[in-house]
């Protein structure tokens, strides 16, 4: 393999092990990945309220391939007008995790809100 090549390749390894890893708190699965978060409504974090009163800190990101989810979308008392809302959960311990939203019209046509402090930088809880 030439040199350049190699060197390529072994940038991307490193890159991949330098990634920022978001867990579950709650059992230390993978989620998310740090370079997968974006800007809704001009900003990453949002601190929103359910209906119940319940306040939440969430990050948005593009994907979070740990995640799946449960229920019916919504568009009721959804914090982003135009998307309609899923729970988010952990794959490993299903715990609830935030929200995916989605709306095929707009950019983009769906990302996750999850909840901050149901993240974790560590592997285990």
């Amino acid at each position: 393999m030439p040199l350049d090549i190699q060197h390529k390749v072994y940038r991307e390894n490193v890159l991949e092990t330098e990634k920022e890893k978001l867990f579950c708190a709650a059992c230390g699965y993978l989620i998310t990945f740090g370079d997968l978060r974006i800007a809704m409504k001009e900003d990453h974090e949002h601190t929103v309220f359910n209906p119940a009163g319940i306040i939440f800190t969430i990050g948005c990101f593009q994907e979070a391939p740990g995640c799946f989810t449960t229920g019916h979308e919504s568009a009721e008392f959804s914090w982003f007008p135009g998307y309609k809302w899923q729970l988010a959960h952990c794959a490993q311990c299903q715990r609830h995790l935030g929200w995916q939203f989605r709306n095929p019209l707009q950019v983009p046509a769906s990302f996750y809100g999850l909840i901050q402090n149901h993240l974790s930088k560590k592997t285990s809880p």
